[in-house]
């Protein structure tokens, strides 16, 4: 018992104040959303969000992009509203998730390898490109009966956000151009399934 408890201690105590916070806020938001409403999401995932963009400002200093600022501006301000109240505010949470989407794929956007990117474009690259454009269409199908038409081109713009950044991402994990691409294609897997649940 007392070298697990070492174990622990030892891997606090080679994190800074920000990562042992940020630790701290993750495990306070997994319970929330284990034992508590949904609702009460809305104190926790802030302020994960919020450490995150502390972290990125102490490690970048005065080199901070300006656009991932923004990026995580929008993640707090779409989250947010999506835990408050989802129903009311969904043309609004739409917006904030395609502009994060959007930023996101604008700052891979350098990872991507012109040259590498041709020899990419084959048979079975246009067939999977096909088959995930006609999983778009069929999944926005369904839902025009559900969602009002002044909403549907929200929703479409959302899911064409998501559809590009999560192909600008494989592309970048393919050309192995990015020094961390198994952290990529994680958060990849983990942004994928928040963005398309946010309702429940």
């Amino acid at each position: 018992m007392m070298k697990k408890e070492l174990v622990v201690l030892d891997f606090f105590k080679n994190k800074s104040f920000l990562d042992t916070l940020f630790y701290l806020s993750i495990f306070v938001s997994v319970m929330v959303s284990l034992f508590l409403e949904k609702k009460c999401l809305l104190y926790t995932v802030p302020v994960v969000i919020f450490i995150i963009f502390l972290k990125y400002i102490s490690l970048t200093k005065k080199k901070a992009n300006l656009l991932f600022v923004f990026a995580l501006s929008t993640v707090i301000v779409s989250d947010s509203l999506a835990f408050y109240c989802f129903e009311d505010y969904f043309m609004w949470i739409t917006l904030f998730t395609s502009a994060y989407l959007v930023c996101s794929t604008i700052l891979l956007i350098k990872y991507l390898d012109k040259r590498k990117l041709k020899s990419l474009l084959s048979i079975s690259l246009l067939i999977g490109f096909l088959l995930v454009a006609y999983l778009l269409y069929a999944i926005l199908e369904l839902l025009m009966n559900y969602i009002p038409d002044h909403l549907l081109f929200l929703t479409f713009l959302c899911a064409s956000s998501l559809a590009v950044y999560l192909i600008t991402i494989s592309m970048v994990y393919v050309n192995d151009n990015y020094g961390n691409g198994v952290l990529l294609l994680i958060s990849r897997t983990f942004l994928f399934f928040p963005v398309c649940f946010k309702s429940y």
